[in-house]
């Protein structure tokens, strides 16, 4: 009689109690891997994923499963976090205590009309991690009997898929939907080990958030851990999604797959800016002298390609290869090969993903163009074509190479003879703006006030007077920021004349301008017309600065019970703005006694008595007296020139005000006063003489300032106090000139009153409509 003996192997198969203590401890992938050798480990296998998946949820969701699988499917929303991880690594003693769920774009008030009607959770929070804020549009986080779920939303052209993978560290780049899971590192999270992501930068020591602070993990800054190189895990190395080596998908149930999650999507992430493992070939240590990718300032000439090659040529390590493209740089009126190599770490060209096109075009695969057809034409190419194109803004800059072939096109539709390119386009297309602000923002201390925080990077202080001024804490001198800005009009607010802001006085009071009147020209400033979103975001941030400065002191003013009436140092361009958009900078004094008449007055005991002049009012009208004063006249002039053109110019030299081609009139009352030379200076750095800084400041110029910002305070007796905040120039360079035309400047004249008379048209001067208080 021949019996039946069960294989050994089945008799482990059988016994369920053992597959029941050893599938739930398994890794999901390999849980996943163990259920496709056979039947009877399948069915075991999903029995074993499912009843684990609802274990987790339960607490969550309660019945509402399938109401809640539906809905996380319908709106392509992800789990992420502690159930997400308990998920894939299998059962742990301590139950989670948060459900964490990202929904795409615009889908939050959906998600959270379910969690409050049908789960019966209420809100408690609104505010998400400020690490995570940079990919985070909305953030909600519900709670119910000890339970937590949050909604995440992504910003704006953002996925989901954004926010997990911008997560602290490696072992949170995992997410679950209703049938699947995804892991981006399973090798470290299996074994235990997670590293540390660039976002983590906003977690302060003794902080928890994702994996980070838990005895679960292993944390680590870096992969020097392994004691080996890091190979495919460098976290300097980009990854992109198009590569499914970077990444493991387990699906047990296809109705919810969680490929489907990741199917049109075309996300790059890295961990970390440097690698500092001693053993890795990209090492901080040797890709320190690397140019940035993508470079602060884009290629957009002949000059700035070769450099750009040299660049690419010099890279350490060495690129595996280079491929050949055609650059269309902006300022080139002919497209240039360029070498395109392939992304560090990649040996073989898969996908156009693995090239690095940001050394020539900072573009993404959403601005990415192939063609294989010709407009308008039923020839058909012969390759397929694949144009990567810069991220677009708001003023494009115009392209040199298009705006050639138009002027040389000649048919009907087309006009031949178009406007010369203004002198702000070319700002774009020669990207001045960004040249400019690199160099600013490459300075140490903080000196851009966009990017400086009041009492952290400055504090105030003053002077024996009780007027404001600024210290920079980094270098414990004066605070001088440079402000780039470009000069606006005279009905902005710009008053570089002769007089500057002075006040003119009344009729029966002029307000004369002597020896001691400080003189100062306020320049009004604006961002720039078609300045790029960069810029645009910068001035606003600068405003918002020098507002949080003012404001700050009125504070400070009222818990002091002191009041003034405050004049700042900001405008609006026009009167329907509520927002300021207008920065007021003012100039030094415009005139000033030359230093060595200081000293001669010093060295004198008692001034020598001044002899009159005695005027022969038949003498001074004679032909033979004009034709002398004539020739002298000439003759100080011509050693005038010949001075100006032989005296080395300084900031400590003077001139006679009459350079300045309005300046003179009754309102002077100048005696040893002279016409200072101010620190303004052209772009090659030569300093420009009072005679031309009406041409070389006229309205559309950009600069560059380097001003100290003052508060000052005057008290009269029986008058409120006045503080009037002013940002002063210490100099000024121009960085490219304007070819508007100059505004007129005239001299001015002693104000005057018209002469009072009667009838209609007096009664109609007389007659005025007074204000009548509402009362409350």
């Amino acid at each position: 009689m021949q019996t039946n003996k069960v294989p050994s192997s089945n008799k482990v198969l059988f016994n369920v109690d053992l597959l029941n203590m050893i599938l739930p401890l398994l890794f999901l992938p390999e849980l996943h891997s163990l259920g496709q050798t056979c039947k009877i480990l399948r069915k075991e296998e999903l029995s074993m994923i499912l009843r684990h998946f609802n274990t987790i949820l339960n607490p969550f969701i309660a019945q509402f499963y399938w109401e809640f699988y539906q809905t996380l499917q319908h709106m392509k929303a992800i789990i992420i976090g502690s159930c997400a991880l308990d998920m894939i690594l299998g059962t742990r003693n301590t139950p989670p205590r948060d459900l964490n769920i990202v929904v795409p774009h615009g889908s939050l008030s959906l998600m959270e009309t379910f969690v409050k009607n049908v789960l019966s959770y209420h809100s408690i929070a609104t505010i998400c991690h400020p690490s995570l804020s940079f990919v985070v549009h909305d953030f909600r986080k519900y709670g119910r009997q000890g339970k937590v779920i949050t909604i995440t939303e992504p910003k704006r052209l953002m996925h989901p898929l954004h926010v997990v993978l911008n997560g602290p560290s490696t072992a949170d780049m995992m997410f679950i939907t209703a049938g699947g899971a995804v892991s981006f590192y399973p090798e470290l999270t299996r074994n235990y080990h997670t590293v540390k992501t660039v976002s983590r930068e906003g977690i302060g020591t003794g902080q928890k958030l994702g994996s980070i602070g838990k005895d679960r993990f292993d944390v680590h800054p870096d992969i020097s851990f392994l004691n080996r190189p890091c190979h495919e895990l460098c976290p300097s190395l980009w990854r992109h999604l198009s590569n499914h080596k970077e990444f493991i998908t387990v699906d047990w149930d296809r109705r919810f797959s969680a490929k489907s999650i990741l199917y049109n999507t075309d996300i790059e992430w890295h961990l970390n800016d440097y690698c500092f493992n001693p053993k890795c070939h990209y090492n901080i240590d040797v890709v320190i002298g690397n140019c940035d990718i993508p470079p602060r300032i884009m290629p957009y000439s002949p000059e700035s390609v070769r450099q750009q090659s040299k660049y690419i040529e010099d890279h350490e390590p060495p690129y595996k290869k280079t491929f050949k493209g055609l650059l269309y740089a902006m300022a080139c009126t002919e497209p240039l090969l360029v070498d395109i190599p392939l992304q560090d770490g990649v040996d073989q060209l898969n996908t156009l993903d693995e090239l690095e096109v940001n050394h020539w075009v900072p573009s993404r695969k959403q601005h990415r163009r192939t063609f294989d057809t010709f407009p308008n034409s039923s020839t058909s190419p012969d390759d397929i074509y694949t144009v990567f194109l810069e991220q677009t803004s708001d003023y494009a800059a115009p392209n040199a190479l298009l705006q050639d072939i138009a002027r040389n096109i000649n048919m009907e539709g087309i006009i031949e003879d178009k406007q010369p390119t203004s002198i702000y386009d070319m700002r774009l297309s020669n990207q001045v703006y960004e040249q400019l602000y690199d160099y600013i923002r490459r300075q140490p201390n903080r000196v851009c006030l966009a990017d400086a925080l009041y009492e952290h990077d400055f504090h105030r202080e003053t002077d024996n007077r009780g007027n404001i001024y600024f210290i920079n804490n980094h270098t414990n001198q004066d605070y001088e920021i440079l402000l780039p800005a470009e000069i606006a009009s005279f009905t902005c607010g710009t008053k570089l004349q002769a007089i500057g802001s002075h006040w003119l006085g009344r009729q029966t009071e002029p307000n004369y301008i002597d020896d001691n009147t400080p003189v100062k020209c306020p320049l009004a400033c604006t961002m720039g017309r078609q300045a790029p979103k960069l810029v645009n975001d910068c001035w606003y941030n600068t405003i918002a600065e020098i507002n949080i400065i003012i404001e700050t002191e009125k504070e400070r003013d009222e818990k002091n019970q002191e009041t003034f009436i405050v004049k700042d140092c900001l405008s609006c361009a026009t009167s329907d703005n509520t927002d300021p958009d207008v920065i007021i900078v003012h100039t030094q004094r415009l005139y000033d006694i030359p230093r060595e008449q200081h000293d001669q007055k010093k060295n004198t005991g008692k001034a020598s008595r001044m002899h009159k002049i005695v005027l022969d009012p038949v003498a001074s009208t004679s032909t033979s007296q004009k034709t002398t004063m004539k020739a002298e006249d000439a003759k100080m002039s011509g050693e005038t020139e010949h001075a100006k053109t032989n005296t080395v110019i300084t900031t400590e030299s003077t001139h006679p005000p009459t350079l300045l081609p309005d300046y003179g009139g009754p309102i002077f009352r100048h005696r040893r006063a002279s016409l200072r030379q101010l620190n303004i200076r052209d772009n090659a750095n030569n300093l420009i003489t009072p005679d031309r800084w009406y041409s070389e400041l006229r309205q559309g110029t950009l600069v560059l300032f380097a001003a100290t910002m003052h508060g000052y305070v005057q008290k009269d007796p029986g008058q409120r106090s006045r503080k009037t905040w002013q940002l002063v120039a210490k100099s000024i360079k121009v960085i490219d000139r304007s070819n508007e035309a100059i505004e007129p400047r005239y001299k001015a004249v002693l104000p005057t009153a018209e002469k009072r008379g009667t009838g209609p048209s007096m009664a109609l001067a007389d007659f005025k409509i007074e204000k009548k208080m509402r009362s409350k």
